[in-house]
């Protein structure tokens, strides 16, 4: 059996699926659910063989998963965060250093967008802070 890419155990998890039976990764093991009858001894047998290149299959996913969550998050951060700090009436000036600094916010790091400053959290205990100037 040649692996390219992980295309064969995908489809091995896709047919088990099909047929009713689940596979995940826990621990560094594999844990098996579903319709007994479907988890014939053969499957098993081809679960322990290929069980190296299954756990790294679901290592790759998690991976590119994690990584599709941050991209998006850090995305949806400056978007909320530019039309928050455009509702609170900054100026396109500071509007655009605050996006700036949420491009460059690390993934879940804090930020917040109040009336009067706009902090974002840059990691290792480094804050950019925005203040909008008193008006007279």
């Amino acid at each position: 059996m040649t692996f390219d890419g992980g295309t064969v155990i995908a489809d091995l998890l896709a047919d088990l699926r099909l047929r009713g039976v689940e596979v995940q990764a826990v621990n560094g093991a594999l844990r098996v659910t579903g319709r007994q009858a479907a988890y014939t001894a053969a499957v098993k047998a081809q679960l322990i063989q290929l069980k190296p290149e299954i756990l790294s299959h679901f290592e790759r996913e998690r991976e590119a998963s994690e990584a599709t969550y941050e991209r998006e998050e850090r995305a949806w951060a400056v978007q909320y965060g530019c039309a928050l700090a455009c509702a609170f009436g900054y100026s396109d000036a500071l509007v655009r250093r605050a996006e700036e600094a949420l491009r460059f916010r690390p993934a879940r790091a804090p930020f917040s967008i109040g009336p009067h400053a706009i902090v974002v959290s840059l990691g290792n205990g480094i804050e950019a802070r925005i203040y909008r100037a008193r008006r007279a």
